[in-house]
């Protein structure tokens, strides 16, 4: 017995001894916490193995049972004990929430996860001495494998007897081991659904001390703006590794192939999403429950279609071109539909399933509890390196000085009424709310009120979209650190989806649809709307409060892509293993689909998105087997990829625009262009080395500038004009041909006076091997040499016409149809890798080097050939070497290619270096006067819809 631990006096009950308790100085003992608990009314727990008769429970706080919340008879019937409970709670952990504590005695637990609690950690402390009695919980980083109802898993067990434990309860499996001794614990956790308790009733928990979670944040339902890290990230380097093996799929994500570099498919719905992996493989490791849950919304959803929709082709072709302007299906059914749904995977409690939060569309607790049977891993929000990569780089923000009510931008004001309607119509939708300065101020206190500044962008229909500046002024994107890196899909991710054209030898129904509003759909907690204050007009009393995810604050498209890509992976789930793949890119989304059930497919993912209250724009669905998505153009028919024909002249057309105003052009219009033409090469690789001059160009001249362009420019701009139009915007994604050994060896010289290129076949013997040695002289190729005649500093730009000469030489430019990557290997006189590296990177804007580069990868763009260069020392390329040293013994002179370097393809080359004197003449006079003509006032940049 402690000192000074106070005992029961003869004939006391529990409330006199527990009022005594609470009178007491000091902290309370667990000798305290035993004595009141042999004074408690006892009850057999609700989960104890039957082999346990003496297992007896106390618990007083919130009771959720069945969808039926309210409070424990003990929590008012004996309020000193229920005070003297929470007081040792919060003894133990001060800063822990819970709604309700229990006294465990004689307790073990069988195998199960606490599935009406609230997404909050329970705290189990010992009470009594005793060995063993350890809670083995579940846990991927754990050792101990268990049997559950989802299968053979790994956990660790907590040694609860010597220092209390906490752990997730509410997501995690868990159970008691066999103890000596006896055991009684004391237990703390929220239960689900504090939100349905009366106002009356959560003041009776307070007042007995209950630490209840934050108002509005009881469960995922609302997101937190607080500032520091996001809840459920952490910096990186403290997480694990992604474990695929972990996401119920069987092997690795399918990887995504484009310019010869493979990635794992990125579809944008998690690094756990199933859509990453093989039709086959998917599904393949799920537990039972989750496969049968599964199965049973993909029959529902048939079900659903095979009732409502007569003629499933139809109805998609519809839907493809844009005829279908609403739901196309009733009301009453989709409702139908939810409530089986819901039924299914909230069992006695589905009514609380189909509960829709006010503000956004989404059935959440029925798409959480879904995603947690599922297996899903981020079903409650907690941490997420199954989900997310880690993100590595931070936007810098500019330090300005702190200023929480700012004026509107002039975008704004011109358009003020326009505003005041929109967000009028915003207050209807719950999504914001209207007040003063003053009771803001009251409301939320002055640190905590940011009043931003507002921008407007004018869409193509004559409505404003409004844009809220959460960084200048506010800071209010400052103080959120974004700890996970969101993704887009790449070419690598349009290509794969193409590809399977190709290897399936079908051309594929593919859909693509747009969420309405989509990052105003996440709501934001009310302790922090004042964090997203804005006017409509200028010195108006009137402020405006976003109740919702806000375009313009950074965490809003983070909690997005968090929560469709939950309902994104559910659906994907619930599509089995039929052949289809999706890719989302923040609203857009893109699915394809395969085999003789395409379009009921179709349909059966429609209805899953609806089904989970997806609110699309249905007038912006488009589809069918050629389909623009993100910018690009996926043609499946035709099995190419790349620009869509409305976006492709839009660039042939600035370039005729150019030409007819003599190419006197806006820096600022100029620098737009070159931005579409960079995104553009992403997909038409072939474009990206040809950009290397227009960049040099914008780089040197002020953004606020008129300037003429230079012939250099002209030439290119006139080259990709041409080329596009030739091409039809579109390239193959056909799978690279890898060559495994180098298909010929080069090497340069490079001397006063005299370049020496030479090359040998590697693909035959020696002694019939092709070989070649060719002179250049300083007339035959002036940007090889400088004034003096000497060309030692050129020797990585002779090394790539060595390449050339080979490719040319040896046969392997022409057109083609099949894409091929060749390796080949070469020496640099210096030990220059730099022509390596240029393989990868494909631009440069060094002179010559990069007028060589653009006219070798016109030559094998036109033969459709991906070069990779691959350095070599000296010493291993000697044959090479030997023939720019006009050694030939090693060659047979019957198979030498006789060549003059007039004879080599180069006349873009020659064309682009006669207006070389004009580039160098312009970039010396920006150099000097910091712009060719200087406007003379800055006026605001709008973009050319594109």
């Amino acid at each position: 017995m402690s000192s000074g631990t106070i005992t029961p006096l003869p004939s006391e009950d529990a409330e006199a001894f527990a009022a005594r308790l609470l009178a007491k100085e000091g902290l309370m003992t667990k000798d305290e916490l035993r004595a009141l608990h042999q004074l408690l009314p006892k009850e057999r727990p609700v989960r104890v193995g039957e082999e346990v008769e003496s297992a007896s429970s106390f618990t007083v706080g919130a009771y959720c049972k069945g969808g039926l919340v309210g409070l424990r008879r003990c929590t008012e019937g004996m309020p000193c004990t229920s005070q003297v409970l929470t007081r040792y709670v919060r003894q133990i952990s001060p800063k822990l929430s819970f709604s309700a504590v229990s006294l465990f005695h004689g307790t073990r637990t069988p195998m199960h996860r606490d599935s009406r609690n609230a997404p909050f950690p329970n705290m189990v402390a010992p009470i009594t001495s005793f060995k063993g009695g350890q809670i083995w919980v579940e846990d991927c980083h754990g050792s101990v494998p268990e049997m559950t109802p989802d299968g053979l898993k790994v956990g660790k067990d907590l040694e609860v007897a010597k220092r209390p434990v906490i752990f997730d309860a509410y997501k995690a499996f868990h159970f008691t081991r066999a103890w000596e001794g006896e055991r009684l614990v004391v237990v703390a956790y929220v239960t689900d659904h504090l939100d349905t308790l009366k106002d009356g009733e959560k003041q009776v928990l307070e007042r007995q001390g209950f630490q209840l979670p934050a108002q509005e944040a009881e469960t995922s339902e609302a997101i937190e703006l607080e500032f520091g890290a996001p809840p459920g990230s952490t910096p990186p380097g403290a997480e694990p590794a992604f474990k695929p093996e972990l996401c119920g799929n069987r092997g690795l994500p399918l990887q995504a192939e484009w310019e010869g570099k493979q990635e794992p498919l990125n579809d944008v719905f998690g690094l756990c999403s199933p859509t990453r992996w093989r039709p086959a493989d998917r599904g393949a490791t799920l537990s039972p429950s989750s496969m049968a849950l599964c199965r049973d919304m993909y029959q529902m959803c048939m079900e659903f279609v095979g009732r409502n929709v007569s003629s499933p082709k139809e109805l998609c072709e519809k839907l493809a071109t844009g005829e279908v302007t609403e739901t196309p299906f009733c009301d009453e059914e989709m409702q139908q539909l939810r409530e089986k749904w819901c039924r299914r995977v909230g069992g006695d409690d589905w009514k609380h399933c189909m509960e829709i939060p006010k503000g956004q569309p989404f059935l959440l607790k029925a798409v959480a509890r879904t995603a947690e049977v599922m297996g899903d891993p981020d079903w409650a929000l907690p941490r997420l390196p199954q989900v997310f990569e880690p993100k590595a780089k931070w936007r810098k923000f500019d330090e300005d000085l702190p200023e929480w009510d700012r004026s509107n931008y002039a975008s704004a004001s011109l358009n003020s009424q326009q505003l005041l309607e929109k967000f009028r119509e915003e207050v209807e939708l719950g999504r914001m709310e209207a007040s003063t300065h003053g009771a803001l101020k009251q409301r939320y206190g002055e640190e905590n009120l940011r009043i931003a500044s507002m921008g407007a962008i004018q869409k193509p229909d004559g409505s404003v979209r409004p844009v809220h500046d959460g960084t200048h002024g506010v800071h209010v994107n400052q103080a959120i650190p974004q700890h996970n890196l969101l993704s887009v899909p790449g070419p690598g991710e349009l290509a794969l989806l193409v590809r399977q054209s190709q290897e399936q030898f079908e051309t594929p129904f593919a859909l693509a649809g747009d969420v309405a509003a989509a990052h105003r759909l996440v709501l934001v907690r009310e302790r922090d709307w004042g964090l997203l204050a804005c006017r409509a007009e200028a010195g108006s009393d009137t402020v405006f409060v976003n109740r919702v995810g806000t375009f313009g604050i950074s965490s809003a498209s983070f909690w997005w892509a968090r929560l469709f890509g939950i309902i994104g992976r559910m659906v994907g789930r619930a599509m089995l293993n039929h052949f289809f793949f999706q890719l989302v890119f923040v609203d857009d989304l893109h699915a394809n689909f395969f085999g003789h059930r395409k379009y009921v497919n179709a349909l059966i993912w429609l209805v899953l998105y609806l089904m989970a209250g997806t609110p699309f724009a249905w007038k912006k669905f488009k589809g069918g087997a050629r389909i623009a998505f993100i910018g690009y153009e996926l043609d499946y028919a035709a099995r190419l990829v790349g620009l869509s024909k409305v976006r492709g002249d839009w660039l042939v057309q600035w370039i005729k625009s150019a030409r007819e105003s003599k190419y006197v052009v806006q820096t600022k219009k100029f620098a737009e262009f070159l931005g579409r033409l960079g995104f553009v090469s992403r997909v038409v690789y072939w474009l990206k080395p040809h950009l290397a001059p227009l960049y040099a160009w914008s780089s040197a001249t002020h953004r606020c500038s008129v300037g003429k362009l230079p012939d250099t420019v002209i030439l290119t701009l006139l080259y990709i004009e041409e080329a596009l139009v030739a091409k039809d915007y579109k390239v193959s994604p056909s799978r690279v041909d890898l060559s495994d050994k180098p298909l010929f060896f080069t090497d340069a010289k490079c001397e006063d006076g005299l370049v020496v290129l030479g090359g040998w076949d590697a693909t035959c013997p020696l002694c019939r091997s092709r070989w070649f040695s060719i002179k250049v002289r300083p007339h035959e190729a002036p940007y090889l040499f400088d004034e003096e005649q000497k060309s030692q500093w050129a020797s990585a730009s002779a090394e790539l016409l060595a390449t050339l000469a080979a490719l040319y030489l040896f046969g392997h430019l022409g057109e083609s149809t099949r894409v091929r990557q060749l390796p080949v290997a070469f020496s640099a006189v210096t030990d220059n890798k730099g022509n390596e590296s240029l393989s990868k990177k494909q631009s440069t804007t060094k002179w010559p080097l990069m007028l060589i580069n653009m006219q070798l990868s016109h030559l094998l763009a036109q033969s459709k050939i991906r070069l990779a260069l691959n350095w070599r020392p000296r010493g291993e390329n000697q044959l090479a070497d030997d023939l720019t040293n006009s050694r030939f013994s090693s060659f047979n002179p019957e198979f030498r290619c006789f060549s003059s370097f007039s004879d080599l393809p180069l006349e873009l080359l020659s064309k682009l270096w006669e207006t070389k004197s004009q580039f160098d003449a312009l970039r010396h006079s920006a150099s000097q006067q910091g712009a060719s003509q200087s406007l003379s006032k800055k006026r605001p940049h709008e973009r050319t819809p594109w």
